[in-house]
């Protein structure tokens, strides 16, 4: 498990504790493709397509892009994996590349709420940033729109970008945006978030009859074998109904930068995650044996 999370915040993150030499030697020289941003969190969109665009950076200017240029201690290795932890992506996305939407859907984080009218009713819409806004809805600099969101079966107001404008619970001891980022909560996190996506996709497959067992070490498009570990990972990087889609009709999703359900299937195939199967109510036990829970 804990090979697992290293190599999931090391791909999530996009720092990597094995290239800490390279980024001493290439930290004042152009040698990094990467999301052009207004400020760390703040993707820079083509006003006329909405679409990112990349830029050759140094290091120093990769580091300031995802805001942990601050943390970087060219004496010490082990400041890469404070900077994993603290990272924030062009979308607002923290460390594993965790956002508003999973941690609202799993009791972490209240968002902000907001009066909106829609067809000529005031409604309260609670506004975050979710992955159902295509980038190209973003054209022209606009930063929020009323959705209606298929999962929460309401109206939204959906923002450009994860803002965290909302209120944190308190949920294992993450109380703030600074809790959020200190690498113990966020360890504990991740895995509560990887349990709470099984949960969800063992009941979606259950809906068509379908269990985790059925789908584990077969092989979907090109042949590639389905392991526990590659599903979590999936959840992680597409979400539970894009993963079920994958899964139950072969549909390839990708994120906003093209990785693909397949391409995580494959990085993380076989890992050991028997941990996430297991928790105190034992609540997973039974998902292997085709089980509904």
């Amino acid at each position: 498990m804990k090979i697992f999370l290293e190599r999931l915040l090391e791909q999530e993150s996009a720092v990597s504790v094995s290239k800490f030499d390279w980024y001493i030697k290439n930290y004042q020289l152009k040698s990094v493709d990467y999301i052009r941003v207004v400020e760390p969190g703040k993707v820079y969109r083509n006003p006329n397509t909405g679409l990112f665009q990349k830029d050759r950076l140094t290091v120093q200017e990769y580091f300031q892009s995802l805001g942990i240029d601050e943390y970087f201690d060219p004496t010490d290795r082990s400041c890469l994996k404070v900077m994993q932890y603290r990272c924030i992506n062009p979308w607002g996305y923290v460390g594993y590349q965790v956002g508003e939407e999973l941690l609202i859907d799993a009791g972490y984080y209240l968002p902000l709420v907001k009066s909106v009218e829609v067809a000529g009713k005031l409604l309260q819409c609670p506004s975050f940033y979710t992955g159902y806004v295509s980038e190209s809805s973003w054209r022209q600099g606009k930063q929020l729109q009323v959705i209606f969101h298929p999962d929460l079966n309401h109206y939204v107001l959906a923002t450009d970008i994860n803002r965290w404008q909302g209120q944190f619970t308190g949920k294992n001891g993450i109380y703030s945006f600074k809790d959020l980022i200190k690498g113990e909560s966020q360890d504990r996190l991740i895995t509560d978030l990887l349990r709470h996506n099984l949960s969800r996709l063992v009941a979606l497959l259950d809906l068509e009859n379908i269990s985790l067992s059925d789908v584990l070490d077969k092989s979907i498009c090109d042949d590639i074998a389905i392991s526990l570990s590659g599903i979590l990972s999936c959840c992680h990087l597409n979400g539970v109904q894009a993963t079920a889609d994958f899964l139950i009709n072969s549909t390839v999703h990708e994120d906003q930068i093209g990785t693909t359900s397949l391409d995580y299937m494959r990085k993380f195939a076989n890992y050991d995650v028997s941990e996430i199967l297991y928790s105190q109510d034992c609540l997973f036990r039974n998902y292997l044996s085709g089980n509904s829970l």
